[in-house]
């Protein structure tokens, strides 16, 4: 297992020889797919739960992903070259922790108890901290070539690094040869994004011991800066009200003073238009306080859902629609929800690339 090998073609774009298949678990909206796609990926099955991820999946690529994993049998799953999954990182996350209203959030001993794979909320859609043990069921009897699986960069060290542990431990034991490497999406779109990404390859299928089997993309560097995906004209409900703003910048001023355990909220962020923003979360929605953007003679304001959409790297999605207001049919706080849960389709096409040299070079 290694989180250490770089590509090193980095100046070569491969490209793949043939088509190949893929499934896509805890789809959200599409990320995987537009990722993998753009190289071949014919996806075979989407399964996603959540009602209004689905909607914008129907919406944006015309197929249904509604399904629960739990729920599928073998026979229910077409065969497939690779299987993908952005497995809830909401579990190993420290946002994800403390917006879960079911702790009591001044209790430490609350949050270990409800975060990994004992982690559960309704409201998401139930057992999510089960997920990885449901998506190994169907690894184990479907027996892909490979693997590709993203989470936050936290998992590593949840827990003292136990729950990374037992991950590792139980593809091991399903015979992949695994590797990961954490990867900052702002090699490819202009916002800091750092996410762990998770390769796997069959051993009963292919040889892995050797040296060179296997390489991650290099992170290339690139003129991504934020005012290139900023609208020039915005509606005024994404200026920041002037109780928000003030409240942003009391949180942000009590914060200084406080050690680092003490602090409470995010506080803000003034984002250089000449340079990358922010990770975007799920909870952009909420008052937008980790990416904002500055206003001559107004309060600043946030994202447009197009940004974000422009920010995440679906432009592909973009380019489908002649009207902006017409990309998404649920309401911005989903829409941001969705955007916040998404990957990179870039870096799952640079990742995917790197795999299918692999598939088709061994």
């Amino acid at each position: 297992m290694s989180n250490t090998q770089i590509s090193i073609f980095d100046k070569e774009t491969y490209k793949p020889k043939s088509s190949f298949t893929v499934t896509e678990f805890c789809s959200g909206i599409g990320g995987f797919r537009l990722g993998l796609e753009a190289i071949g990926g014919k996806v075979v099955l989407s399964s996603e739960i959540d009602k209004y991820a689905i909607q914008t999946y129907k919406h944006w690529f015309n197929e249904d992903s509604e399904g629960d994993l739990f729920n599928y049998k073998p026979r229910d799953i077409p065969n497939h070259d690779i299987l993908t999954a952005g497995f809830p990182c909401q579990p190993f996350s420290v946002a994800g922790v403390v917006s879960n209203k079911h702790w009591d959030k001044t209790k430490p001993e609350n949050l270990k108890k409800k975060s990994g794979f004992e982690y559960t909320d309704q409201k998401e859609g139930g057992d999510q901290g089960q997920v990885f043990n449901g998506l190994l069921k169907i690894i184990k009897s479907k027996r892909p070539k490979a693997i590709i699986l993203e989470n936050v960069r936290g998992l590593t060290s949840h827990d003292k690094g136990n729950t990374w542990n037992i991950i590792q431990e139980e593809l091991k034991k399903a015979q992949y040869d695994i590797h990961f490497k954490v990867i900052d999406a702002v090699h490819w779109v202009p916002q800091h994004r750092r996410r762990i990404f998770i390769v796997g390859f069959d051993k009963k299928q292919f040889d892995t011991k050797k040296s060179d089997f296997f390489y991650f993309p290099v992170e290339q560097t690139g003129e991504n800066k934020i005012k290139n995906i900023l609208q020039k004209r915005v509606e005024e409900k994404y200026t920041l009200k002037d109780g928000t703003w003030n409240s942003l910048q009391t949180i942000k001023e009590r914060n200084r003073s406080l050690p680092k355990d003490k602090k409470k909220g995010f506080g803000y962020s003034i984002v250089d238009r000449n340079g990358p923003s922010r990770t975007l979360t799920k909870r952009y929605f909420k008052d937008g306080a980790e990416i904002l953007i500055e206003q001559k003679d107004k309060n600043p304001r946030r994202l447009t859902p197009l940004e974000g959409l422009r920010l995440m790297g679906f432009g592909e999605i973009e380019n489908k629609f002649n009207d902006p207001k017409k990309i998404f049919t649920v309401s911005d706080s989903q829409a941001f929800r969705q955007l916040g849960n998404a990957v990179v389709p870039q870096v799952v096409e640079a990742v995917g690339r790197e795999v299918l040299r692999t598939l088709e070079n061994n």
